[in-house]
């Protein structure tokens, strides 16, 4: 909880986060795959005064093209957007994510 009574917008932030990155988990076998958030932008509607869920969605058909592109290219990145509601149903803010998805054996260790 922040200040304020509500829960802290960094917590929502990273709610958003973590629905998106365990979306891509299911979706890409990470012991092929790096996932690696680029970017995080939050848009918040209201406080959030009571328990929170999240809902991120990829289609089928952008896993696909993703995975082709990831073969030709190395790495790739897709834009996920989160939505984070509280149990009542209201809107509590839009958390869009960007991700790269390379394959392990172009990640180069310094």
């Amino acid at each position: 909880m922040n200040h304020l009574g509500s829960i802290h917008a960094c917590a929502i932030a990273t709610v958003g986060e973590f629905s998106a990155g365990i979306l891509l988990c299911k979706s890409f076998d990470i012991s092929l795959y790096r996932l690696i958030m680029k970017k995080i932008e939050v848009e918040y509607f209201s406080q959030a005064r009571l328990d929170i869920t999240s809902k991120s969605t990829i289609s089928l058909g952008d896993i696909d093209a993703l995975k082709l592109l990831v073969q030709k290219e190395s790495s790739a990145e897709i834009k996920l957007k989160t939505n984070i509601s509280d149990i009542s149903g209201k809107s509590i803010a839009c958390v869009e994510t960007l991700w790269q998805v390379k394959n392990w054996s172009k990640v180069r260790y310094s």
